[in-house]
């Protein structure tokens, strides 16, 4: 809590780190490992390399999106608020 008292546009920090970092962490690793670990095997079929490749395309589309609205209103100093 002092962190987010001490330290001014903590949200708008907070927002920059989200946007990039759970893109990361929720959409483009676990689709990437699965393809890694699978690769060369029969196991996998067709759809699944498409479904994880749309959801890495996808996951790094909203993350690149987001990055950029989350920096831009950084060093604005704007809020995110008009995009809701």
């Amino acid at each position: 809590a002092y962190i987010a008292y001490a330290v001014p546009d903590f949200g708008k920090f907070l927002s920059l780190v989200g946007s990039s970092i759970c893109v990361l962490l929720g959409f483009i690793f676990p689709c990437l490992f699965h393809l890694i670990l699978f690769r060369g095997t029969k196991e996998l079929p067709y759809w699944q390399v498409g479904l994880d490749g749309v959801l890495i395309l996808g996951g790094a589309l909203f993350g690149i999106v987001g990055t950029y609205q989350s920096f831009c209103a950084l060093l604005n100093g704007e809020a995110i608020e008009h995009l809701r």
